[in-house]
């Protein structure tokens, strides 16, 4: 019964924290400059932890990024605002996947102080990532090219992709970097 209600009281808790946090707002400027404001980030993360407590590891909160949207319409269109937005989703994940990718490195390097065979761990992780990252580009780029649709929307659907599975990773490595550094 419990497992049932999980995913509905994560959901209520996201709208609360959606709800409850005030001037969530982003401009395109905010785009523009690759940085998502403070209380729209504080409520990602709020959530994140949320159900990392839930026993998740935020997968759910990646549907909040699609509510921080600028309010005002995009001066080049639809198409426009996707495609930046897709960009600005990648670039966000991505440095917070390239931090936990750091904080792995350096725990893994300290511990390597106190046991013989640390280098190990280091060049798995390394392997492990580059791995990640040609799976990545190869399922995004399949993702856009099976389909018959060739109109420009669907072009979009490599970039929207990426930016899915950038966040995800990002998410995997930070949960890592929690569950080690205890």
């Amino acid at each position: 019964m419990f497992r049932l209600l999980t995913p509905f009281v994560l959901a209520y808790a996201v709208v609360a924290i959606v709800v409850a946090a005030p001037n969530q707002t982003m401009s395109w400027e905010d785009v523009e400059r690759g940085e998502l404001p403070a209380t729209l980030e504080e409520a990602l993360n709020a959530c994140i932890q949320e159900d990392i407590l839930d026993r998740g590891f935020g997968e759910p909160c990646l549907d909040l990024t699609g509510t921080f949207q600028p309010d005002e319409r995009h001066a080049e269109g639809d198409w426009a605002a996707m495609r930046d937005l897709n960009r600005f989703w990648t670039t966000y994940w991505d440095k917070r996947l390239n931090k936990g990718y750091r904080a792995i490195r350096t725990i893994y390097a300290s511990q390597a102080a106190s046991v013989d065979t640390p280098q190990p761990l280091l060049d798995q992780l390394r392997d492990t990532q580059r791995h990640w990252i040609t799976w990545r580009d190869a399922k995004c780029a399949f993702e856009g090219a099976y389909q018959q649709d060739t109109s420009r929307w669907a072009k979009l659907k490599p970039a929207a992709c990426q930016a899915q599975m950038t966040a995800l990773r990002a998410l995997e490595l930070e949960l890592i970097v929690s569950v080690i550094s205890d």
